[in-house]
Order: C-alpha cells, then sequence, then structure tokens
C-alpha cells in the first residue's frame, strides 16, 4: 500500500515538472517571436566569417529600453540639469552616480538602484503637468541625497 502511495506520488512530481517544462519552452519562444529573434534564425541567416570574410557594422544597435518615439535625458548625480517636456512625453531617463544607491523621480514613485558603471533607466510617460526632481540616496551612511535634474511637464 505505501509502495503505490509512492510511486503515485512519484507520477504527479514528473508529470507536473514536465508540464512545467513545456510551459517555461513555449513562453521563452513567445519572447524570442515577439523580439523578432529566434536562434534558429539568426543561425540560419547570420552569415559566417569563413563564408564572407571579417564583417564590420557601420550602424550602432540601438540599446535595448530605447524606442524610437522616447525622448532621453542622462542625469548624473550631483548636477542640476533642468529639461521640460510636453503632457504625453515618453521619456527614458538615464541617472548615474559615482556612489552606489537609489535613483529616484519625486512625485512619480519611480525607484531604481544606481551603481557606478551602471545607471538606473526609467521609461516614463509623462501624463501630468508639474516639477518632478531627479534624486540619488547614496547608501553610505550619513550622506544625503544628491540632486540629478528636474523634469518639467507643462503645455507650451
Amino acid at each position: 500500500m505505501q509502495l503505490r502511495r509512492l510511486l503515485l506520488i512519484l507520477l504527479v512530481v514528473m508529470a507536473t515538472s514536465a508540464f512545467a517544462a513545456s510551459l517555461v519552452r513555449m513562453l521563452s519562444a513567445q519572447q524570442q517571436r515577439a523580439l523578432g529573434t529566434t536562434t534558429a534564425a539568426q543561425s540560419e541567416t547570420a552569415p559566417t566569417t569563413a563564408d564572407t570574410g571579417p564583417t564590420t557594422e557601420t550602424e550602432p544597435k540601438a540599446p535595448a529600453f530605447a524606442a524610437d518615439d522616447a525622448d532621453l535625458l542622462e542625469l548624473q548625480a550631483g548636477h542640476t540639469e533642468e529639461a521640460t517636456f510636453e503632457p504625453g512625453t515618453h521619456l527614458i531617463v538615464s541617472v548615474s552616480s559615482k556612489e552606489p544607491g537609489q535613483a529616484f523621480v519625486v512625485g512619480l514613485g519611480a525607484v531604481l538602484p544606481v551603481n557606478p558603471g551602471t545607471p538606473a533607466v526609467f521609461d516614463l510617460l509623462l501624463e501630468r503637468e508639474g516639477e518632478f526632481p531627479v534624486r540619488v540616496r547614496p547608501v553610505a551612511e550619513g550622506s544625503e541625497d544628491l540632486p540629478a535634474g528636474v523634469i518639467r511637464v507643462e503645455n507650451e
């Protein structure tokens, strides 16, 4: 009787893990299709250096977070830059810092980690008017928030 229960439990666990593995494969394939790239398609269509010789790219690839219709604002902790945008603007804000900490946009509830060499990248849709200070809070004890800039949203 105990052996039957053990075998039944083992069968249920194996069936569940096989189902979960098939879901993961299916979801990763859907994500690759959504990005427009698949490993098989890349390997079939990509020229090799043995066939065509060395290749050089003339156009740099855009960062993964960039969108065609988005404005880009690059800020540095400790500097105060002000930028004005209209409501409805899609804005990518990159905040860099020489110290590790948290970058945040006051009034929009956006908070991300920032490290030297790894900026915090905010993808924002500016829907309402106002002033939104961007600040960096270093992790060092006793450090004060550093201003990085101000995002103004207003109709012109």
